[in-house]
């Protein structure tokens, strides 16, 4: 590939990528090769894929094509193509290609409470209350909650799955003085902080989120039907009103799969899967 080339490529995404705000940064990254000619043709074949209509399940074309297309050379298609394998757009089959993957559900770390919402764009997955419960506060969920021992919360469980397979745990906490007289058939078509929010018109103000690797015990395996041991996503966070009163406090087990986390809300659309 010549110089000119890989320029272009080079000027082509940052044009396409960036908004005019963010476009001197990316241009500055390439500058000084902070920015690699992987990571730039990882989202051009991206790009390709949208704006060609490609769906979960097609196969990309082959590799001597998509170098012939970027005027690149195979190894570094081959390189952008296993990147995009490591971040679960495509997958591979021995002596077939690269195919793309199964859109994973995007959650926004900018979000203030945690939970996401399939909505239209996932048909096929559904929640059940699988258990609701009146429990105090040990000191384990104290230290977690930052709550005294002993208060009274909601313990609530809630499975996320798609078709019939579970992809997330999701465990609720919240104190029973915030909502006295909640019950499992309120809780039975729509999440806690849906009816926080809509029945009693709590506004959020904020919360505190975090994303850990994890390895399943026998409960969680049990319940996601994976072998215990298995790695995960522990998506936790702990969410407040306007006054700063704690209101719930959420701990997803989420298989990593199936998940994609998203920092920047306006690249979503062209560079999350």
């Amino acid at each position: 590939m010549i110089k000119n080339d890989r320029l272009q490529v080079k000027r082509t995404f940052a044009i396409r990528f960036a908004t005019e705000s963010k476009r001197s940064v990316f241009l500055e990254l390439m500058r000084k090769n902070l920015l690699t000619m992987d990571v730039i043709l990882a989202k051009e074949i991206i790009y390709m894929l949208k704006n060609e209509g490609y769906r979960p399940g097609d196969r990309l074309p082959s590799e001597r094509f998509l170098a012939d297309y970027f005027h690149v050379q195979r190894p570094t298609i081959r390189n952008a193509l296993a990147q995009l394998v490591r971040e679960h757009y495509l997958f591979s089959q021995e002596r077939l290609g690269y195919f793309v993957a199964p859109e994973r559900i995007k959650i926004s770390t900018h979000t203030c409470t945690g939970n996401f919402d399939p909505g239209e764009r996932h048909p096929n997955i559904r929640w059940q209350l699988y258990s609701f419960e009146e429990i105090l506060v040990d000191k384990r969920l104290s230290g977690k909650m930052l709550i005294p021992e002993q208060t009274p919360v909601y313990k609530i469980l809630f499975i996320y799955y798609e078709n019939d397979t579970p992809l997330c745990l999701d465990y609720s906490y919240t104190p029973i003085d915030i909502y006295p007289g909640l019950t499992a058939e309120i809780l039975d078509s729509r999440p806690i902080l849906n009816v926080l929010q809509t029945d009693l018109q709590i506004p959020i103000l904020k919360s505190n989120q975090r994303v850990t690797l994890i390895y399943t015990n026998e409960e969680e395996s049990s319940l996601l039907q994976t072998a215990p041991g298995s790695p995960m996503m522990k998506y936790k966070g702990l969410v407040y009103d306007e006054t700063g009163r704690l209101i719930h406090f959420f701990e997803d087990i989420m298989k990593i799969d199936d998940f994609a986390f998203i920092r920047d809300v306006e690249m979503e659309e062209t560079w999350s899967n």
